[in-house]
């Protein structure tokens, strides 16, 4: 069996949470004896592909191109939704985005024309993606969503992507399976070798994560610099977001927190074992890898309503934060101080000793009955 994974085109030089999702499907199944091939090319063969895996609802230009040529092909889709709460995305387009270029975007159309907009930025910048562009353009941005949850079968990764699905396009998807993340063995082994080692927890507070407003670092800062607390943030720039860059970074040279720029990953789950606490507040998010592999390395986590991080960790073990609250991520950020000596981390090794093949097994299960 062989299965396709096509990516947006920009994917190998800038990754995000649906590349590194599908980076963890794929390793898991390599282990499990399946052929898997990633392709950010929109031209590239799916002739030899027994099942071709999209991801992305959100931005389809390149995934409803492939759905677009799966089905000519007759394959079976395998979607990865990915799907961000509709309010809480126009609510960061609306309020926290740093380039008035965007945010005049957003207020003059509406959310299909402004993602309609950047589509054709990209295409200037990609010529190979006119094709994929005409073809979104004469299907409609939202028509083209509403084909995508037609796929052979789409996975979640929370309830709450499914609720929020329904509500943003009224379309139930009954053909959907929701499985968690959870980590993987290589990051499983780490943990365990570094805690059998001991080791101090000498970090308050980490942040992981791409450096922009949607990841709301520098109000983490602000939020630090009230209780007089210190973050360490790792992660690589959006090059696309060079103002708020240039605000976050003189803000580190201020403050006593500090900026490592982005790290191999075993790099950063040493740190998340060194953590007291991890935090973050995203204006959106799905379901954070980070989170779960903070909270695996026994770190208290902090993570935004607009996530869905407490249904997979439990409402126990995360503090949920507001994004646009300063107090509550003030208070939240004492609290995952004060939680941190005297936590209960039974829920955190039971999630830890999670065999991957546990996680993994729906998925495969999944292919071999389509």
């Amino acid at each position: 069996m062989k299965i396709l994974f096509p990516v947006r085109g920009d994917a190998l030089r800038k990754s995000g949470g649906d590349v590194i999702q599908l980076r963890q499907y794929m390793a898991a199944l390599c282990r499990l004896g399946i052929q898997v091939e990633m392709s950010p090319d929109p031209f590239c063969s799916i002739a030899d592909a027994d099942i071709v895996h999209l991801s992305n609802l959100d931005r389809p230009l390149e995934t409803f191109w492939f759905y677009w040529r799966a089905r000519r092909a007759s394959k079976p889709i395998v979607l990865s939704a990915i799907h961000h709460p509709r309010e809480a995305v126009l609510r960061f387009e609306h309020q926290a985005r740093t380039s008035w270029k965007f945010r005049l975007l957003n207020r003059i159309v509406n959310y299909a024309g402004a993602e309609m907009s950047k589509n054709a930025i990209r295409v200037l910048l990609m010529p190979r993606l006119l094709v994929p562009f005409l073809l979104l353009v004469v299907v409609g941005f939202t028509r083209a969503q509403k084909k995508l949850l037609s796929a052979d079968a789409i996975i979640l990764l929370s309830q709450k992507e499914a609720d929020d699905i329904v509500a943003d396009f009224s379309i139930a998807v009954p053909q959907s399976l929701v499985i968690y993340n959870r980590i993987d063995t290589e990051c499983a082994e780490q943990i365990a070798r570094r805690q059998a080692s001991g080791g101090e927890r000498d970090i308050d507070f980490l942040c992981v994560g791409r450096i922009e407003p949607r990841k709301n670092q520098l109000f983490i800062l602000r939020a630090a610099e009230l209780c007089g607390f210190s973050v360490i943030f790792v992660g690589a720039t959006n090059p696309s977001e060079q103002k708020f860059v240039d605000m976050f970074e003189q803000e580190i040279e201020r403050g006593q927190s500090s900026y490592l720029g982005p790290l191999p990953r075993d790099e950063v789950i040493d740190l998340m074992c060194r953590a007291k606490a991890h935090v973050s507040a995203s204006w959106f998010e799905v379901s954070s890898l980070v989170d779960i592999e903070a909270a695996a390395a026994g770190a208290i986590v902090l993570s935004s309503k607009n996530g869905a991080s407490n249904e997979v960790l439990g409402e126990d073990d995360v503090i949920v934060v507001d994004p646009e609250n300063l107090g509550v991520l003030v208070a939240g950020m004492r609290e995952a101080l004060k939680r941190a000596n005297e936590r209960n981390t039974e829920a955190m090794d039971n999630l830890k000793r999670s065999e991957e093949a546990e996680w993994i097994r729906p998925l495969h299960e999944l292919y071999a009955s389509l």
